[in-house]
C-alpha cells in the first residue's frame, strides 16, 4: 500500500469490494446484517433484497447458502450478477404488485432514508411477504456518538442536512423511538436491533477519542456505529 493510501486508510474508511462488486453501504454492515439472519434463524430460500446496488449482498447471500433471491435495482446498469436479473421499480410507488408472488425473506438496506414515505414503503414490504415472513432493514444512525455530537453544535441531524439531502438524496431521518411505533403499525415485530459500520479511519478515531469514548460510555452501544440494522418479524 503507498503511503497516500495508508493515510486515506487512517482517516476515512475506504469503500470496500465483495466478490469484485462494490458494497454500497457503512463499513461492517453487509457482515452483521448476515450474522443477525444466521442468529435468528432467519428463512434461506425465498428472498427478495429492495435496491440491490450492484449486488454486493446479494453475493454475500449467495455464498452463505442463501437461495432462490429476487432484487430489485433501478440503476440495473451496475447491477454485477449475472445470475440474478433485477426489476426495475421505483420503490416510492406501488411495487409489491409487480412482482407476482410472495417472499419469505426480504432484506432492505441502505434505501429506506432514501424514500418520501417509509409507512408505505413498509406496507408494500408486508404485502410481499408469506405470513409471519422475515425483514432485515437498515437505516442510518443518527443517535450515533456523532450525531448527538452535530445535533448539539448545529441542530441538525448527521446525514441528513442540506448537503445530504442534494448529494445522497437523505430525506427520511428515523430515531430508534420512531422506528418501534412505525413498525408496529405497519404490521411488524422487532426482534433485534444492532448498530454497525464506522466511516471514520483508525487515525481520526483516535484523535476524537476524547469525544467518543465518554459519549459512548453514557449513551451505551446505540451510540456507536454509522448504521441502525433491524430485524422484523411479519405480524
Amino acid at each position: 500500500m503507498s503511503e497516500v493510501g495508508e493515510v486515506k486508510a487512517a482517516w476515512m474508511n475506504r469503500t470496500r469490494v465483495y466478490r469484485g462488486l462494490n458494497m454500497r453501504c457503512s463499513p461492517g454492515l453487509h457482515e452483521r446484517g448476515l450474522e443477525m439472519l444466521i442468529r435468528n434463524g432467519a428463512p434461506k430460500s425465498g428472498i427478495l433484497d429492495l435496491a440491490a446496488g450492484t449486488g454486493a449482498w446479494i453475493a454475500r447471500l449467495e455464498d452463505a447458502e442463501f437461495r432462490d433471491i429476487s432484487a430489485i435495482e433501478r440503476n440495473t446498469a451496475e447491477f454485477g450478477l449475472p445470475s440474478i436479473k433485477p426489476l426495475d421499480l421505483n420503490l416510492d410507488e406501488d411495487f409489491a404488485s409487480h412482482m407476482g408472488r410472495k417472499f419469505n425473506l426480504v432484506t432492505a438496506l441502505e434505501i429506506i432514508e432514501h424514500l418520501e414515505n417509509p409507512f408505505h414503503f413498509l406496507r408494500e414490504i408486508r404485502m410481499l411477504l408469506e405470513p409471519g415472513g422475515w425483514l432485515l432493514f437498515s437505516t442510518p444512525n443518527v443517535s450515533s456518538w456523532h450525531g448527538r455530537l452535530k445535533f448539539l453544535a448545529l441542530g441538525q441531524l448527521r446525514g441528513f442536512d442540506e448537503r445530504n439531502f442534494y448529494s445522497q438524496r437523505h430525506i427520511s431521518p428515523l430515531t430508534e423511538a420512531q422506528i418501534r411505533p412505525l413498525l408496529q403499525e405497519t404490521g411488524f415485530d422487532m426482534i433485534e436491533r444492532v448498530t454497525a459500520g464506522e466511516f471514520y479511519g483508525w487515525g481520526k478515531l483516535a484523535l476524537l477519542s476524547p469525544l467518543w469514548v465518554p459519549l459512548c460510555a453514557w449513551a451505551g452501544r446505540s451510540a456507536w456505529g454509522d448504521a441502525g440494522v433491524h430485524i422484523c418479524r411479519a405480524r
